[in-house]
């Protein structure tokens, strides 16, 4: 609450405040008149009953409370007054400018303005550098996370590319169990078990750790990461490195209801956008068809063969939303009808953002990459790819 105060005295409102002042510039002017007898000062008391001279507040009030202590009080035939009954000492003099000074009043104690004012000051500094020092301290450990996940990214790109080949051969097929007949006999050619084999590139990052079970990348983009795979938990790589640290960028994640090997007639995976652009932190370009045309490729690798998608297109949804309407693109994963498979794939290309002139059809193998868009709650964006036949 706001004081006004004015030498001792302090007022609640502006307007007494005003009235103050004028009673003590009255005051003020009495005492600049230089007149000093008991009889001058008994006119003034005379002056103040016939209303000659008014006063408003307590300030006139004790003034005259003053000359009555003061002057006739005094010994008749006194031809003095003692100076202070005129000057009021606990008024401000009268060459001080009179300013209210705000003060605030808290638990019956009156704190002056400035006082206040300094410590109000004095605490918003500290408020501000505390904040800035936890500020500043979070966007440090961040960046510095960012180095050593980016680090770490690196290393295992790089131990890939050492090991890939330089020219695949292509992938031998099993032959089937033959029945050979003969007029006497039937001779029956055993089949042989094939053992997949995980590409070479890939032998010594599976070696460290099992959970791997593919590479993800988009040609021209920072998007060049390992996929991952716990069993039953979506979670856990989304928010760990490769070595199992702590890592807010985390991994990309093959949905825990896919196939652990990859395969199936759709592979889901996850990831997240971050605003430092790694991960699927630059999905978000593909909302421009310009980009699309640039980048309309997605190579993935299980750990034992190379594959290469087509995008047909690219939507926005939401998950964890009880509107009926909204499209669950998260639930079409083992697609096991050719009604569900092109429910899937004429649902996406009416929801797609633009028309990529291509289409799939049931027995294409699809890939659906999902990450997080704020245009709406729990919003997701969404792209499909076809794989090229």
């Amino acid at each position: 609450m706001m004081v006004y105060t004015l030498g001792k005295y302090r007022f609640r409102s502006e307007r007494e405040y005003q009235a103050a002042r004028r009673d003590a510039r009255k005051i003020a002017g009495l005492s600049r008149t230089g007149r000093s007898t008991a009889d001058i000062a008994r006119n003034y008391k005379r002056q103040v009953k016939e209303k000659q001279i008014t006063f408003e507040t307590k300030v006139g009030e004790e003034f005259l409370t003053g000359l009555d202590k003061t002057l006739f009080l005094e010994p008749s035939g006194s031809t003095s007054i003692r100076s202070r009954a005129y000057a009021h000492p606990e008024l401000p003099t009268e060459k001080e400018e009179l300013q209210p000074q705000p003060a605030y009043e808290e638990e019956g104690e009156v704190y002056h303005g400035n006082r206040r004012l300094n410590a109000f000051k004095a605490g918003t500094i500290i408020a501000f550098t505390l904040t800035f020092a936890v500020v500043a301290y979070a966007l440090v450990m961040q960046v510095l996370g960012d180095l050593r996940s980016n680090r770490n990214l690196h290393e295992l790109s790089d131990l890939a590319d050492a090991n890939r080949p330089v020219q695949e051969a292509a992938p031998v097929m099993a032959a089937p169990t033959a029945a050979v007949n003969t007029p006497d006999t039937e001779v029956v050619i055993p089949e042989v078990p094939v053992q997949r084999a995980i590409m070479p590139q890939y032998e010594a990052l599976y070696a460290h750790n099992t959970d791997l079970v593919g590479w993800l990348r988009i040609p021209d983009t920072v998007i060049d990461y390992p996929v991952m795979f716990v069993e039953d938990d979506n979670d856990y790589y989304l928010k760990h490195n490769f070595d199992g640290e702590e890592d807010q960028n985390g991994l990309l994640v093959l949905d825990k209801r896919c196939e652990p090997d990859a395969g199936g007639t759709n592979i889901l995976i996850h990831g997240h956008n971050m605003q430092s652009g790694v991960m699927f932190g630059t999905l978000y370009l593909y909302r421009d068809y310009s980009y699309y045309e640039t980048h309309s490729r997605i190579y993935f690798d299980s750990l034992y063969e190379e594959r290469v998608y087509e995008i047909i297109a690219v939507f926005v949804s939401s998950v964890y939303n009880s509107n009926a309407n909204e499209f669950a693109y998260y639930d079409y994963i083992n697609i096991e009808s050719e009604e569900d498979f092109n429910t899937y794939v004429s649902t996406a290309k009416d929801l797609s953002l633009y028309d990529t002139g291509k289409t799939a059809e049931y027995g294409d193998e699809l890939i659906t990459l999902s990450t997080c868009e704020y245009s709406r709650a729990n919003g997701r964006l969404v792209i499909l790819g076809r794989r090229v036949r």
